[in-house]
């Protein structure tokens, strides 16, 4: 997770978590890793105003911002709740982690759908999911669950994307 940051090469990164206190201890343990003192990063969640949460947002994704954003003032990561997964363009990133699933599909879709927009830059965008050990599937059975969810939802108004990384057909 920490090689990925610190290969950014100018590519921005969404890190989503479902936890507010997820998404608050990455923040706190990759701002004091020194291998990543260069990348610029931003935590978001409810507990942050709307105005500052705006603000943000604008300084992550410039490109839907009403008011200039100076190069050195953006993020180049944001690590946010989902917050953020409803109603934001924020095609300026190429990269999305997915740190913990959501146990409903249609959120992870729209995770998936705040990179994946009309106007991208980017010609491949990469999600990223981090998996439960095996030992914690086995008692929560999340993936397995979350497969099946999507099945139901693939089979019935279907998908046009991967989203665990199955197969769409």
């Amino acid at each position: 997770f920490r090689q990925r940051l610190g290969e950014l090469g100018g590519q921005k990164i969404i890190v989503f978590s479902y936890f507010r206190d997820t998404a608050r201890y990455l923040i706190d343990q990759l701002k004091t890793d020194p291998n990543l003192a260069d990348v610029r990063m931003a935590y978001l969640s409810s507990e942050i105003n709307p105005r500052d949460r705006q603000r943000t947002i604008e300084r992550f994704a410039p490109r839907n911002s009403r008011t200039p954003i100076a190069a050195s003032d953006e993020y180049d990561l944001l690590i946010a709740t989902d917050v953020l997964s409803e109603g934001q363009n924020l095609q300026d990133a190429a990269q999305l982690i997915n740190y913990d699933l959501h146990w409903n599909p249609t959120r992870m879709i729209q995770r998936g759908g705040r990179i994946d927009r009309l106007g991208s830059s980017h010609s491949t965008i990469v999600i990223h999911n981090i998996f439960p050990d095996q030992e914690l599937e086995t008692l929560l059975r999340l993936v397995e669950r979350l497969q099946e969810r999507l099945r139901a939802i693939n089979e019935t108004i279907g998908l046009d994307a991967r989203v665990l990384g199955e197969l769409i057909t």
